[in-house]
């Protein structure tokens, strides 16, 4: 990431998601897919690993954001997204960095850490 970007470029990036409600909502979980738009490109699930982890989070551990019933699931989804987008954005060096997790990267795939720990009170892998 260039770190000479004007404030222009800045504020072209974009988060763009896609929410697909099943007819048994909430009974079934919704779907998610994410594109991020920078101007170096974009990055979806089959060209970026971290869009990719995001989505998994996302959809495969659909399970956690469940446990404590199916009252406000989408509040707790779309707040799950938005805490994934702040740790991709720290995380690739989009803006000044305020240490939510230790371990940065992991894995051949360099994923960052998406599962919050509350109580250390930072992001970590699974």
């Amino acid at each position: 990431v260039d770190e000479k970007l004007d404030l222009k470029q800045w504020y072209q990036r974009r988060v763009r998601g896609v929410l697909a409600l099943p007819l048994e909502y909430p009974i079934s979980p919704p779907f998610i897919l994410l594109e991020v738009t920078c101007p170096n490109g974009k990055a979806t699930s089959r060209t970026d690993t971290n869009v990719r982890a995001i989505e998994a989070e996302l959809n495969v551990h659909i399970g956690e954001l469940y446990e404590s019933g199916v009252e406000y699931v989408l509040t707790r989804i779309v707040s799950k997204l938005c805490l994934c987008v702040d740790v991709y954005v720290e995380g690739l060096g989009l803006e000044p960095q305020i240490k939510f997790f230790i371990n940065k990267f992991k894995g051949p795939d360099n994923v960052l850490p998406y599962v919050f720990n509350s109580e250390r009170q930072y992001f970590e892998h699974r």
